[in-house]
């Protein structure tokens, strides 16, 4: 029987199991540089030129920004899967702006030429890192993991041994049944995994004889889902663990990239900025 289970895609857990793993500086550097670059583009869209001493009360306007990410992403976007969705479209919409700006002759100044790099800089660098981590590495792993499990699965189901399929449920830490579930283990199942597992269910309330699937979304339920049956041999498995494991690891690798690339092109990109500026200040001075 499958118990009661966590809804181990809780936000808040999936950011302790991040930093538990990887330490604090990647984690809330990244989220910290995507606010402050928020804060920079934003500025730069009202003023045309920066002055050096408004850049720690910017940093200090980000703080509020970065905490405030969960309750942008329930309030706002509670439809995605990715609670930095908020954040970004507030830097795609500055960036887009702010290129606008520095395109126009008449706005076009070169602070808002270098902010417009650095905003199409950051975007770019998430989307490339998104993709590579979540969209590819991610669904390769979940893929590898669903063929160590169907493995076993397949194998016990041919042979019908109920005792080497449940040790290896315990091992990876998986939720399986070797019999059709009952009506209360339905709607246990059903309540833990929501609308999700629907194509699933159509597939075994049908009589249907194998089904497999899985889900990707950590703000509401993340699973691998596997049933089959062959004559009266039953074999179901749920597996939380590993694809929380898996999605943890995509995250370690997305945060840290994120953190060195932004904190490249973001503050890399003011020091340049800066650099640049002192070099024409003493060139104007020499002549």
């Amino acid at each position: 029987m499958i118990g009661r289970l966590e809804n181990l895609a809780n936000y808040t857990l999936v950011d302790n199991f991040v930093t538990g793993d990887l330490g604090p500086i990647p984690f809330y550097g990244a989220k910290f540089n995507l606010s402050f670059g928020i804060m920079l583009l934003v500025y730069l869209i009202f003023r045309r030129s920066i002055n050096w001493k408004h850049l720690p009360f910017l940093a200090i306007l980000a703080i509020p920004s970065l905490l405030s990410d969960q309750w942008l992403f329930e309030t706002f976007t509670p439809n995605s899967n990715n609670p930095q969705t908020p954040h970004m479209m507030m830097l795609i919409g500055a960036t887009i702006i702010l290129t606008a700006l520095a395109c126009l002759k008449r706005t076009r100044t070169l602070p808002r030429i270098f902010g417009s790099i650095i905003g199409i800089a950051m975007v770019g660098a998430f989307f490339i890192i998104h993709a590579a981590t979540i969209n590819i590495k991610l669904k390769e792993q979940v893929a590898m993991i669903m063929d160590a499990h169907y493995s076993v699965f397949n194998a016990t189901l041919q042979s019908g041994s109920d005792e080497t399929f449940m040790y290896y449920c315990q091992q990876e830490k998986a939720h399986c049944l070797t019999s059709y579930p009952t009506e209360e283990e339905i709607v246990e199942i059903r309540d833990t995994l929501g609308g999700l597992a629907k194509p699933a269910f159509d597939v075994m309330e049908s009589g249907g004889e194998f089904t497999q699937l899985y889900s990707l979304d950590i703000q509401k339920s993340a699973f691998i889902f596997m049933y089959g049956k062959l004559d009266d041999t039953v074999r179901l498995i749920i597996d939380f663990d590993n694809l929380h494991k898996a999605h943890r690891s995509c995250l370690i690798v997305m945060y840290v990239w994120y953190f060195i690339i932004s904190s490249l092109w973001l503050y890399g990109g003011l020091f340049l900025y800066w650099k640049h500026i002192k070099m024409f200040s003493k060139r104007k001075a020499e002549t």
